[in-house]
């Protein structure tokens, strides 16, 4: 054995021979170098290098043994790699920290690291006779950064740490596989596309902490269901249909999909600040969790489904439509529903369906339409429903205000649109076409005299009107029952031009069951008011018949025996 020790140099250049079993030692101090030629390592030899930059950079080293150890024993040890440095023989070798910007060909062999800055190249051919399909694997909790334009075949496995993107080219030809605890960090300044398939082996994390970066290499899974974590505050753009299943955590920045199934299978989680921008044509996803101050993007697309949306954040539709409530659960949105977004546009549309209850609390300010196919729609604040927005509602859908007053730009009812709250007082207003297509109005009043509350539906406007049939349901709240006098208890209101069929067919509203009881009064719907004026419908009771005892019809006959004579 030989060790390579003291602060001098050795200035001969030619070739470095280790063979048999022999060890070299590499322990230069002071930056002296130990090898200053090329070097040869074979047989059942072995190198240790025991400090660092031992090896000159214009030095060719090539390595046909399993005895290269670069792993640095000394803390804080790190090699510098020389000009070339071949790697024959399907070996596997260990650095510590791998540093340098010359060239490494592996062949079929694996060199491993576990930190380090490498800018050179690393190729698999060039070695004769040796099949190219090298690998590189990061193992350990440091930081590896590759930036030149790599051409290996065999792959990259990150064991553990972080593993730094800053070249186009940096992962070569084959695929990545990253294991769970694991990150790729894109460095943005250098790097502006991946192409290198990505295989998950547990939950991993791609970071991008400024501008953007297009991952077009799929994303795949292996050994169950894996899942993605988002961090740093730039962009990732998904351009592949990727098939992992384990659901997507974005915790920062902007994921950018730009194609259906982009993010695979699993369920979405928007942390507050971040935003999903959805691209890529007509979209599915299952379940998306948005916190407060995150972004829904959907502008860019003709139609995206969402079976579960839930979350504080925002919804951006531009001018497309928007399909919730596929995965049949009970859901609240207390964000914003709004036109514009990435693409810009308005007339973005709503669409409920599934068997769930979508709860809306936010300010919504989308023009286009609002459809509730299938559940029920409720309203969980106060004018919470787009006032700009034409709402629809099918048969045995819901539409329901919970007591809370809303303002809407149409309504065609063929279900059931409640407005019924714990207490009377409730409008919802229409400013244009009420419509209704053999639906429910359910209104909540205290069934007294004239003067009672009642929940009412407001048509407001000249452009206002109500046509077709709705059945009224009216639920007493508190009401004793009262004689009515005058007009009645309003319950639709025509206001500012309105229209509602009182004056022509009087056919717009019918009152279910024909009256509603309170006390010993019975309420009716009357179209107009008392004096037959007015397109505003009203509640008027009235009071039982008195009942005038009637004289028997036949004069009691005379008895004929005495009180006193006993009966036999």
């Amino acid at each position: 054995d030989l060790d390579f020790v003291g602060d001098k140099s050795n200035t001969y250049t030619g070739l470095t021979t280790v063979q048999g079993s022999t060890v070299l030692g590499l322990a230069r101090t002071g930056g002296a170098t130990a090898i200053a030629g090329d070097l040869l390592v074979q047989g059942v030899s072995s190198v240790a290098f025991l400090q660092s930059e031992q090896i000159a950079d214009n030095s060719t080293v090539t390595i046909r043994s399993q005895g290269f150890d670069l792993t640095n024993p000394t803390t804080g040890q790190q090699v510098h790699l020389p000009g070339m440095v071949f790697l024959n023989g399907g070996l596997t070798e260990t650095v510590g920290t791998l540093l340098g910007d010359g060239t490494i060909v592996l062949g079929s062999s694996t060199l491993r690291t576990g930190a380090g800055d490498f800018s050179g190249t690393i190729s698999d051919a060039g070695v004769p006779g040796v099949a190219a399909d090298g690998r590189i694997v990061k193992y350990g909790p440091g930081v590896f950064t590759l930036s030149g334009a790599n051409s290996y075949a065999g792959g990259t496995t990150v064991e553990g740490g972080t593993l730094r993107v800053a070249h186009d080219g940096a992962l070569g030809t084959g695929g990545l596989t990253l294991a769970g605890g694991t990150t790729l960090d894109y460095d943005t300044t250098r790097v502006a596309q991946i192409a290198n398939a990505i295989t998950l082996t547990g939950t991993a994390t791609l970071n991008v902490d400024a501008g953007s970066v297009r991952q077009s290499g799929a994303i795949g899974e292996r050994g169950g269901s894996q899942g993605l974590v988002k961090t740093g505050a730039g962009t990732l753009e998904l351009t592949a249909a990727n098939g992992f299943s384990g659901g997507t955590d974005l915790r920062a920045g902007l994921i950018d999909m730009q194609t259906t199934g982009a993010l695979g299978t699993g369920d979405v989680r928007v942390a507050a600040g971040a935003g999903l921008r959805v691209g890529g044509g007509t979209t599915t996803l299952a379940d998306l969790k948005v916190a407060n101050a995150g972004v829904v993007d959907v502008s860019r697309t003709g139609a995206t489904a969402i079976g579960s949306l839930d979350g504080a954040g925002d919804v951006r539709l531009g001018g497309a439509t928007l399909t919730l409530g596929g995965l049949n659960r009970n859901d609240a949105i207390s964000g914003a529903i709004q036109d514009g977004g990435a693409a810009g546009g308005t007339g973005g549309a709503i669409v409920k369906t599934g068997t769930g209850t979508l709860v809306l609390s936010g300010a919504n300010t989308h023009t286009g339409a609002t459809a509730i196919d299938a559940g029920t729609l409720k309203a969980g604040a106060a004018y919470t429903l787009s006032a700009a927005s034409a709402h629809a509602v099918a048969t045995g859908a819901t539409l329901d205000l919970a007591g809370l007053s809303q303002r809407v730009a149409s309504l065609s009812n063929g279900g059931t649109v409640s407005v019924l709250g714990a207490t009377p007082g409730t409008d919802l207003t229409v400013t244009g076409a009420y419509v209704g297509n053999g639906g429910t109005l359910r209104l909540g009043t205290a069934l007294g005299t004239s003067a009672s509350v009642s929940d009412r539906l407001v048509l407001d406007g000249a452009a206002a009107s109500a046509s077709g049939r709705t059945t009224v349901q009216v639920t007493n709240l508190g009401g004793l029952g009262a004689l009515t006098t005058g007009n009645g208890i309003e319950i639709v209101a025509a206001r500012n031009g309105a229209t509602t069929t009182a004056q022509t067919t009087r056919s717009a509203f019918a009152l279910a069951g024909g009256h509603v009881d309170a006390g010993a009064y019975a309420y009716t719907l009357h179209a107009a008011d008392a004096s037959g004026a007015g397109e505003s419908w009203y509640l008027r009771s009235t009071t039982p018949a008195v009942t005038t005892p009637t004289t028997p019809v036949t004069t009691p006959t005379t008895p004929v025996t005495t009180p006193t004579m006993p009966v036999t």
